[in-house]
């Protein structure tokens, strides 16, 4: 019953997978002791249901990045929906395992990933451009990694807090002069523009400039591509593909697409990033009034965490694991993907895990969550991990001996 937008049928197809050589891939996995049997595991998880991106390192310097998972070779772009009477238009099989992307042992001395593209000689084997997340992320990691030729657990703490941007002063820059008429408005756009003039890019909870350019892009977004898109507009601006495209256009004076849009719109891409602009501007002070200091992103964007329970009125606050402020953007290396809900942004996806461990002392490696281990709401672990996680604060992970067991609350003697 799936129809394209023209009204032709759409057809799926299923991959199957090999659940037993998956589950065998995973003891193989946990008893490998070589990169050769490490690898031989990952060939069998490839026949399993998932793909997942592997980072993995071995005592003799082997360090490596692979993906692993069945995916197809397709005949054409797997973006565009294709004929299935075509037979030009099927799959050629699958991928097998050696020929997945992957960085074994590069010059650099590491390997990082950031569900984007890692490797740009083998990437268009799987996909295009088009079905990966910016490299903004990816960019600031291997940017940071870098920079020293030696990293600690503090320094790795500190990456996996980073809520800093390179791509967000550069998409500023590039539109400042589009707003320049509020300068020196004393008014909220005035404020605003400011705001965003000064910011160095950092999206943390205390500043005001993160809420004013997430609300500024969004908008545009939706100025520039209304008039090419139509009622097809709402589904692209909320998808994964539409601010990546923005920001090539806001970046590339000669982009072709600025002329498609002033075609179709009737208007110039200043014009409509005024528009746009005024339009943030008018939310924020609908949302939080007409003090800046009250537009401070951690005001804006919450992380709200708790079961299901936790959202119905008045009694939800006993189901509630954590309500606070959350920093960081789609595209920073700590991200937070928000869901508007109206009267503010949901902190929707981010890193619900976070891992530190220095493969030289294993049994200090450090782990934050965000819940606690029990589901049991009336429980001193029910959310104890919670506001921890929300600080980018770490425990102890690896098991204690009994007698090593920090702020214990009570011992259960088992014989």
């Amino acid at each position: 019953g799936w129809k394209h937008h023209d009204g032709t049928d759409l057809a799926l197809r299923f991959v199957s997978a090999d659940l037993a050589r998956y589950f065998e891939g995973y003891l193989a996995l946990a008893a490998s002791k070589s990169v050769g049997e490490h690898r031989a595991a990952l060939a069998l998880i490839n026949e399993g249901p998932f793909d997942f991106n592997h980072v993995y390192a071995h005592r003799d310097g082997h360090i490596g990045w692979e993906i692993f998972g069945r995916l197809p070779r397709r005949a054409r772009d797997g973006l565009f929906v294709r004929d299935a009477h075509d037979p030009a238009a099927q799959w050629q099989g699958f991928l097998p395992f050696e020929e997945m992307p992957k960085r074994l042992n590069p010059e650099e001395g590491y390997v990082a990933s950031a569900n984007s593209v890692v490797d740009s000689e083998s990437f268009r084997s799987i996909a295009t451009l088009s079905h990966f997340e910016p490299r903004y992320r990816q960019d600031r990691i291997e940017a940071r990694l870098s920079a020293s030729r030696s990293h600690d657990v503090g320094s790795f703490a500190a990456l996996q807090a980073d809520v800093g941007s390179d791509y967000a002063p550069a998409l500023r820059d590039a539109v400042l002069p589009m707003l320049a008429r509020h300068a020196r408005e004393e008014t909220a756009c005035g404020r605003a523009y400011r705001l965003l003039a000064e910011w160095d890019g950092v999206f943390a909870t205390d500043r005001a400039a993160p809420a004013v350019y997430h609300f500024f892009t969004k908008a545009l977004a939706k100025h520039c591509f209304e008039p090419l898109l139509g009622d097809a507009t709402h589904r692209y601006t909320d998808g994964r593909r539409c601010l990546p495209r923005l920001h090539r256009l806001l970046l590339d004076p000669d982009d072709p697409l600025r002329g498609d849009i002033e075609r179709a719109s009737g208007r110039a891409l200043g014009d409509l990033a005024c528009e746009a602009f005024a339009q943030a501007v008018t939310r924020l002070v609908g949302l939080r009034g007409e003090e800046v200091s009250a537009w401070r992103w951690g005001t804006i964007q919450r992380a709200r965490l708790g079961t299901l329970f936790s959202e119905i009125p008045f009694v939800g606050r006993w189901f509630l694991a954590l309500d606070a402020p959350f920093p960081g953007d789609d595209y920073t290396v700590s991200p937070s993907r928000p869901l508007d809900e109206g009267h503010r942004l949901r902190a929707f996806v981010g890193a619900s895990s976070r891992f530190v461990c220095d493969l030289a002392r294993p049994d200090e490696a450090l782990f934050a969550h965000t819940s606690g281990p029990s589901a049991d709401v009336g429980s001193l672990f029910y959310a104890n991990l919670s506001e921890p996680w929300q600080r980018f604060e770490y425990f102890r992970s690896a098991l204690w001996r009994a007698d090593e067991v920090p702020d214990v609350v009570e011992r259960v003697l088992i014989e």
